[in-house]
This record gives structure tokens, sequence and C-alpha cells, in this order.
């Protein structure tokens, strides 16, 4: 597909090398285009031939066109807030250093939590995810126990 969208250049590839030959502007174009879609590949986990289409062609894909985007899943679905509370958690999460997010079972804390964290790993402004639990009340210290 990438062939047909250059019919001037003549692209060879071959594991993971592409040589290209033909004109020196037509194959910086190319060399542009390539780039564009390694990071859009990097930042959305997808790709397909409309994307590559509208990236060649120097057009926004519908992934840009989508806003308030956190990060993007393994399959490519957008992860972002979906009301109003959890947009203040993102916005708190923009401007603070720590934030404590107290509310009822299921209502996206710890999710938007892992994403924003991952959107950090992947801007790089952090280095390192932790993640830790409460100790429940039911566990037990097992020292104590007699043996049986």
């Amino acid at each position: 597909m990438i062939k047909a969208l250059f019919p001037k250049l003549r692209i060879v590839a071959r594991d993971n090398v592409i040589r290209v030959l033909g004109d020196e502007e037509e194959m910086a174009k190319f060399e542009e285009c390539t780039e564009r879609i390694r990071k859009h590949v990097e930042k959305y986990n997808t790709l397909g031939e409309e994307d590559i289409i509208d990236i060649v062609n120097g057009r926004r894909t519908k992934a840009d066109a989508v806003k308030d985007v956190l990060v993007y899943s393994t399959s490519g679905k957008p992860i972002k807030g979906r009301s109003e509370n959890q947009q203040k958690l993102i916005d708190a999460f923009e401007k603070n250093d720590m934030i404590f997010a107290v509310g009822p079972a299921g209502t996206g804390k710890t999710y938007l939590s892992i994403a924003l964290a991952v959107k950090a790993l992947k801007d790089k402004t952090a280095k390192k995810i932790i993640l830790s639990r409460p100790a429940s009340k039911l566990e037990r210290n097992w020292d104590s126990c007699p043996a049986t």
C-alpha cells in the first residue's frame, strides 16, 4: 500500500529494513511520512489503512480528532473521563502533586488513576508506577496462629 502511495520511489522492505531509491525530494517526503506513521502507532497503539492514507496526504487521522483522551488502550480504544466528576479528577491530577479520590465503587477512581499513571509514564514525566492497596481486615497474621 505504501509503495502505491509513492509511485515515483523504488521501495524494498526486508526484515526491519526499508531501502528507498528515487528522487531526493520524494525520499524526504517518504521519510517524514514513515516517522509520522511510527509516532501514530506509538501514541495510539493501532494503525489502519485509512490512517496511513490520512498521514501521507497530510490530513489528521480520526484518532487525532478525538478530544480529551488520556491514553489509548492496547486495542486502540481511547481512555478519557466520562463524567463531570471524572473530569474533575483529571483536572486535579494536572494541578496537584497528590490527590485523594473518594467515592463509591464503580465510579472509575482506580481506572482513571491507572490511565493517568500510564500517561505520565508515556510522557516520561514518571519513571515507574508503584501500585499499592490497603491491608484488608480479613487478612490474618499467620505467625500468631497455633500450628495444627
